[in-house]
């Protein structure tokens, strides 16, 4: 998947395979992979955080507001409202997903997350302020999935097995900035459990 491992933070990405961009009828797929290594955050910390919806929108930069719709056992339904830039366009967006988390093992975990509503917001936080129809919007994004597996890491030469590593994939429909070189949520999780 990548030629190295991450530095402790540090966030590698990249396309899927080419650019990263795949057109498809009257859009795109941009479809790109990710790693990060988080030194002294364990699998149950780095989950602990991802299940907090309800906070992403003080750890990640381009939730604006995020809250969670529903919650059953493994299960999240969420909204996140996410401003977001890419390609000279801004665009304010209500993301409705349906989150499911996955324990294959002991040592891993996966969730995959599949939006069910995605509306633009016109003028947000204004007095008139609007959710556009479907269909009738800038087109910025139409769907989003993500695959996020997370397991206990192994690393050579280094006595880290329990550390956590995690390696995001996201495939979104039109124009979404995949690429990113900010830390994810998950990284806030040292600042909280690390020994």
């Amino acid at each position: 998947m990548f030629n190295r491992w991450p530095q402790d933070g540090e966030v590698l990405a990249r396309p899927a395979k080419g650019d990263g961009i795949d057109g498809v009828p009257d859009g795109l797929v941009h479809h790109w992979i990710g790693t990060t290594f988080i030194a002294g955050v364990k699998l149950e910390g780095a989950l602990r955080v991802s299940y907090r919806y309800d906070d992403y929108r003080r750890i990640y930069e381009p939730i604006i507001a995020s809250r969670i719709l529903r919650h059953d056992v493994s299960m999240y339904e969420i909204l996140l409202r996410i401003r977001e830039t890419a390609g000279g366009m801004t665009a304010v967006l209500d993301v409705m997903s349906r989150v499911e988390y996955f324990f294959p093992t002991g040592n891993s975990a996966y969730s995959i997350s599949t939006s069910e509503d995605i509306r633009e917001i016109k003028e947000p936080g204004g007095p008139r302020e609007e959710r556009l129809p479907a269909g009738h919007d800038s087109g910025y994004l139409w769907r989003a999935m993500t695959f996020h597996p997370f397991c206990r890491a192994r690393r050579r030469r280094v006595d880290r097995s329990g550390d956590a590593r995690i390696e995001p994939k996201l495939s979104a429909d039109a124009g979404v900035g995949a690429g990113t070189d900010r830390a994810p949520p998950w990284a806030e999780e040292r600042r909280t459990l690390a020994p």
